[in-house]
């Protein structure tokens, strides 16, 4: 006769349920250890950077780094003084490239326009003209400074504004407007 065992089912459940907790068993295990090995991992990490952090602090406040951080600082201060100098200096190019530059040949020209008794007492020069005050002994002086300036075929007209004399009667003073031929606006 055969033996009957009517508890072989709850053994063999009991020996399911026990292999199933050695399962849960052992993957807990191994997830504890994965994520306290990356807990460690990282503390690690964390520990390597403070030192590599600690020694670029050491290496920044030396007296080497201390002494290049200061010729930097006196460089940048040069260099914005000289933007500051070419900033006036090119202030001041634009305002001569604005103004027409008189040749000396011009003035030289002028000046072997006059007769021998009449000087010039002062000059302006504009844009587009040249006025001229000065002295001469007679009016006939004064006349031929006019004719010599109109022959001298470099300005458009020539105008005598005004002739006057002093009390004596000795010397007479002028003042001429000569406007420029062949000058633009700009």
């Amino acid at each position: 006769m055969k033996d009957f065992n009517f508890f072989s089912g709850y053994i063999k459940q009991k020996q399911l349920s026990h292999k199933k907790t050695k399962i849960i068993a052992a993957i807990t295990s191994v997830l504890i250890l994965a994520i306290a090995g990356s807990y460690a991992a990282t503390e690690l990490i964390v520990l390597s950077l403070r030192m590599d952090i600690s020694e670029m602090n050491k290496y920044l406040n030396s007296g080497e780094v201390a002494a290049k951080k200061q010729q930097l600082e006196l460089k940048k201060r040069q260099n914005d003084l000289v933007k500051g100098y070419m900033a006036m200096v090119d202030g001041v190019s634009a305002r001569l490239d604005d103004i027409s530059v008189i040749k000396s040949s011009l003035i030289e020209v002028l000046n072997k326009t006059l007769p021998a008794s009449v000087y010039f007492k002062n000059m302006t020069f504009g844009a587009r003209d040249i006025n001229m005050t000065g002295a001469g002994g007679s009016r006939t002086a004064v006349a031929e400074l006019y004719h010599n300036l109109v022959a001298l075929g470099i300005f458009n007209d020539v105008y005598i504004n005004s002739i006057q004399t002093d009390e004596t009667g000795q010397e007479f003073t002028f003042n001429v407007k000569c406007i420029l031929k062949d000058v633009t606006d700009q």
